[in-house]
């Protein structure tokens, strides 16, 4: 059983207890469930879904006052790859606090675990991605891939808590669209279980080679806390200004720094240049206006900055393989 605890100032408000979370399927059925929290100053929603092999979930909270929401597991085993969407958060667990930037993505491997404190910011909104790979899952990686596996098996086994990666990587625009692939899975239909562990080995693939890259990064790079936090007000800009975005010079110099500076340092931070991070973030949403609104096209090209449909077009191509038509007829045929 999970027990979560809403505190306000210290003083507990809601409480709810979710009997069967992180668990999987006890049939090969998919099954889906949302539970909710909500008051005047908070509102938290949980989304699951969930097979024999993997529990994926979507968590969206919003609040007017700084708070903790205090999770209590009652000896909980799991492996987790988690990230953030949007918002920050502070989270404490069994102990080890480290602070979650929107962005952040991390794979957590624990055993015998007990409780976590997330820490939120007044007037601030907050979405996580995750999923948990089942025990089953996870020895047929070990015993499939030892070499890889193994070690994080047996660290896990001496270990209550500890991270795949010491530092939470960045998402890249590959991680990013496995996650919408995963997120969106259950459309595959009848093919959406063989569809949904494809994509979850490839972005558990994808987070250790990012780790493995991380870790060589050349240490004479080093920038300041300053540089960081003007890198991350560059790409708060973009995410604003995205459909007419700021040459490199300009962007640079609403930032405070020069272009060299900002080129070299936002691929450090975001594994990706600023134009693959415009050109990443106007695809997501082009999906995102495909699926959930009947927007023609050539509107939608419109809305995320492109002059014309054609270039739209070309770009969305590009990325997917298939033009924004096709994707919408597929997806919506599925």
């Amino acid at each position: 059983m999970i027990q979560y605890k809403l505190k306000i100032n210290n003083i507990v408000g809601n409480q709810c207890n979710i009997d069967d979370a992180i668990h999987f399927s006890a049939t090969k059925k998919v099954e889906e469930r949302t539970w909710l929290i909500q008051r005047p100053d908070f509102c938290g929603q949980f989304y699951e879904y969930r097979n024999h092999f993997f529990d994926i979930m979507n968590h969206k909270i919003r609040y007017d006052y700084d708070c903790c929401l205090e999770t209590i597991h009652s000896g909980t085993s799991f492996v987790a790859f988690e990230t953030i969407l949007k918002g920050n958060v502070k989270r404490i667990r069994n102990g080890q606090a480290k602070e979650w930037l929107k962005g952040d993505s991390n794979i957590v491997l624990a055993s015998d675990y007990n409780n976590e404190n997330n820490f939120f910011r007044k007037g601030d909104v907050f979405e996580m991605f995750s999923f948990v790979v089942s025990p089953i899952f996870l020895l047929d990686l070990v015993n499939k891939y030892p070499d890889i596996f193994e070690p994080y098996y047996l660290k896990m086994k001496q270990e209550n808590l500890f991270f795949m990666s010491e530092n939470n990587i960045r998402l890249t625009s590959t991680l990013q669209k496995t996650i919408h692939e995963i997120m969106h899975s259950k459309l595959m239909g009848n093919y959406s279980d063989i569809y949904v562990e494809s994509k979850i080995l490839e972005c558990i693939t994808s987070f250790l080679v990012l780790s493995v890259n991380n870790n060589k990064k050349d240490d004479n790079i080093k920038y300041s806390l300053a540089i960081r936090d003007k890198m991350y007000h560059a790409k708060n800009i973009l995410d604003t200004e995205f459909v007419s975005p700021p040459t490199l010079h300009n962007l640079a110099l609403q930032v405070g720094t020069n272009e060299c500076t900002l080129k070299s340092a936002f691929k450090y931070f975001f594994n990706q240049t600023v134009f693959s991070y415009i050109y990443d973030l106007r695809m997501s949403l082009a999906i995102k206006y495909l699926l959930e609104t009947n927007k023609t096209i050539s509107e939608i090209a419109n809305l995320i900055g492109y002059e014309y449909q054609s270039h739209f077009c070309t770009a969305f191509k590009r990325k997917y393989s298939v033009s924004p038509l096709e994707y919408r007829n597929q997806i919506k045929n599925c």
